[in-house]
Formats: C-alpha cells, sequence, structure tokens
C-alpha cells in the first residue's frame, strides 16, 4: 500500500503533436494528429483523476518548432485542465520542439508562451539548472530543468556541461528534489554515434538529487544510478512503426518521505504500425505467375482499418521477373486496406548476369541507374501498346532523359 505522504508525480514526453505528414493525405494526416491529441489528453486526464501531485513535461512536446495553431490550443486547453486541479506543470524542450540556433525564432521555443500565460514552469535554459520550489500538501519540492542544447557541438554531455545556480540552496532544503532533462543516459545501448549522453559518472555526482526525469529514447527505462533515480518516460503514443508497442504510455513515479522513488509504466494501446520485410526470392518461389499476390498474401494479415502498415521488398530479381512485378497492384490494394500504405523498393536489385555467370541471382550485379530508367520507360512504352502517339511521346521522353543523365555523368 503506497504511503499517503508520498509525493505522486506523473511524467511524459516524446509526445510529438503536430507532426508533418508528407506521405498521408490531409484527412488521414489530421486523424493520425488526433491520435497523437488523444494519448496526450489521457495522460492529463489520468493526473485529474488519481490526484498526481506534481506533473512533468520532458521534450519533445511538439514534432518541432513551429505546429500548428490547432495543435496549440489543444495543449493551452489541456495545460488549462491541469491547473484547473491545483496539479502544476514543469517542461522543458526536446530536440524537436527546441530551435536550432539563435536566430530560429528567436531561440524561443513553443512551450514558452505556456510560461507567458501563467500555465506551466518551463525551463528554457540548456546551459544553467536553476531550481524552483513550491509546496505541495505532501511537503516542498524543487524542480530543475534544462531543454535540450541544440547548440551543443564538442560537450556530448549537456548535464556535465552546464551551471548550477541554486544561491538559496533550494535542492538541498526541499524534501523532495527533481531533475527534468532530455537527453540520452548512459547505457548498455549507447554508442558513440548515439548524441547527447548524460554519463553515469555526471548523475552520480549531482547534489540532493531524488530522481531524474528524461526522454528522448522512446522507451521506458528506470535505473539506480548514484543516489538518483532516473525515469525515461516512454513516449505516450508509437512515433514510428519502428517504436515497441509496449513502450507507448507515461511513468506514473512515487517519492515517499525516505526518499525511496518507485516507477512503473502505465502502458497505452497506441495505433497500430508495422514494419514487414519480404525477401524478394521468397515471392517467386510462392507465385512465380504473380509475385504481387504473394506479397499482399503475405501482408494480409497486417491489414486493418487504422493500421499503418510499411513493407520493405528487398533482394535480386531479373529483369524478366521485374516485367511482370506489378507494384501497383499492391500499392492500390494497401491503401484500401490500412490507414496508410508504404511499399519500399529501395533494396530491391535488378540483377543482369555477366556472360560467363551461371543464371544465378546470388552472383548478381547492381544495376546502374541509367539501365534502370531505361527499362521503366521500355514498360510504359510497351503498357501503350498499339497507340502509335503515346509511344511516340514516351520514347521522346526516354530518349531526353538518357541524354541529360549521360551528359551529367
Amino acid at each position: 500500500m503506497l504511503d499517503s505522504s508520498s509525493l505522486k508525480i506523473i511524467a511524459t514526453a516524446d509526445n510529438h503533436l503536430s507532426p508533418v505528414l508528407p506521405r498521408m493525405s490531409a484527412l488521414r494526416a489530421q486523424r493520425r494528429r488526433k491520435y497523437l491529441q488523444d494519448a496526450f489528453a489521457r495522460v492529463v486526464s489520468t493526473a485529474i483523476a488519481d490526484r498526481y501531485d506534481i506533473f512533468i513535461q520532458a521534450g519533445d512536446l511538439f514534432d518541432d518548432q513551429s505546429p500548428t495553431n490547432e495543435d496549440r490550443a489543444f495543449v493551452a486547453e489541456q495545460f488549462h485542465r491541469l491547473r484547473s486541479a491545483d496539479i502544476p506543470v514543469f517542461a522543458v524542450s526536446g530536440n524537436h520542439d527546441m530551435p536550432r540556433q539563435s536566430t530560429e525564432h528567436g531561440y524561443s521555443a513553443p512551450l514558452e508562451v505556456y510560461r507567458q500565460a501563467g500555465l506551466i514552469h518551463y525551463f528554457a535554459a540548456t546551459n544553467v539548472v536553476h531550481p524552483i520550489l513550491i509546496e505541495t500538501n505532501k511537503g516542498s519540492v524543487a524542480v530543475g530543468g534544462l531543454s535540450y542544447y541544440s547548440a551543443l557541438r564538442y560537450i556530448r554531455d549537456p548535464l556535465a556541461a552546464a551551471d548550477w545556480e541554486d544561491p538559496e540552496d533550494l535542492f538541498s532544503k526541499a524534501q523532495f528534489r527533481v531533475l527534468v532533462v532530455h537527453a540520452e543516459i548512459e547505457s548498455a545501448f549507447t554508442t558513440d554515434d548515439s548524441a547527447q549522453v548524460i554519463r553515469k559518472t555526471t548523475i552520480e555526482a549531482l547534489p540532493h538529487i531524488d530522481l531524474l526525469i528524461t526522454g528522448h529514447i522512446h522507451r521506458f527505462r528506470c535505473e539506480k544510478i548514484g543516489a538518483a533515480a532516473c525515469v525515461v518516460t516512454g513516449p505516450s503514443e508509437r512515433i514510428d512503426a519502428g517504436d515497441n508497442p509496449a513502450e507507448a504510455g507515461y511513468a506514473g513515479i512515487c517519492i515517499d518521505n525516505s526518499h525511496v522513488v518507485t516507477a512503473d509504466h502505465i502502458h497505452m494501446e497506441p495505433q497500430p504500425q508495422y514494419i514487414v520485410d519480404l525477401p524478394a526470392a521468397e515471392l517467386w518461389d510462392e507465385n512465380s505467375a504473380d509475385p504481387a499476390q504473394a506479397v499482399i498474401d503475405r501482408l494480409e494479415k497486417y491489414c486493418g482499418a487504422e493500421t499503418m502498415l510499411k513493407a520493405r521488398i528487398s533482394g535480386f530479381i531479373t529483369p524478366e521477373q521485374y516485367r511482370i512485378f506489378n507494384t501497383q497492384k499492391i500499392i492500390r490494394w494497401g491503401s484500401a486496406r490500412c490507414f496508410t500504405f508504404q511499399l519500399q523498393l529501395d533494396a530491391l536489385r535488378i540483377a543482369y548476369e555477366k556472360t560467363h555467370m551461371p543464371r544465378t541471382l546470388g552472383r548478381a550485379e547492381r544495376t546502374e541507374p541509367i539501365r534502370v530508367i531505361e527499362q521503366l520507360f521500355e514498360d510504359r512504352i510497351a503498357q501503350a501498346g498499339a497507340d502509335a502517339h503515346e509511344r511516340e511521346l514516351w520514347e521522346s521522353a526516354r530518349d531526353d532523359v538518357i541524354k541529360r543523365m549521360r551528359s551529367s555523368s
């Protein structure tokens, strides 16, 4: 049973509201944005219904620095709901919704508007931790934060590079101490290519911190490093098909009077998304006369009116196989059956045999771009059939494109 004196914190990040969705129709894009809005609204509703003491937004509330007016108004409404319920909101900007340079938007992030309206406590600083002290019915809470340091180039640990301005020693005086950032925390998954990583040694050296909350990596994680419990919230909605659907949700956190932190991931069911990899060789084995139908048969089980589906076909096929591969049939079928459908062919290669090679795709060579273009035009010319005028147009276009390609190579 949870001690009633424990501080209850609800934390969310990577909500990615107002994304640009160029591959979707206007209607579908609006519905997708509604999924993202609903996920954030559910976190807010839970905070109010379950009487959390503090609401934390740990970066990337928006997908970029210029959200739509609709999403700006939506967020204002959600923050107003929290203020009306006497739940203070603390927030930082992430790598998506923080301007990348001082000349962009005057280096003012979208969250600044809500701070000026008195709806949230927003930590706009990227290199200075300046805590705020509030009083709750559970005791005093000191909260500090760092927004994403977009200008950071050579110092990869943003927390190690930050200054601490706490002249009143709020972190040591407060009963509960919380730090909010938006960066990756060093772990077994950290690579040399990772962008900004807070090192464990930096966290171990933090003075008087019970809880460090962050987002950024789109998966929930809770780990004790030094004296601080480090919680990565996970995204509120599945952002990409590569994200684990189990990670969609938010973090429910409690800190008792002994500074013991417990954190749970509360799952929320996301919009269905799938990436399906299809080896080309297997498609012709299953249906050599109609490989497009073989693709459709494999994808059938993933389809749904709300499903975002991406199919990737990879491997080698012969020119003869390419000519009978009706990709438009797949695209028409997928577009009619799914919320969104993408057919990726960038890893599909047309194999041209060398005279001394046996007829095997395993020893095929990658085709030249000009040959691919020629083949595409040949297919369209063949489809023109007996229409001499259409054939003439396609042949003229082919000759012009090939000429330009050769002159630029």
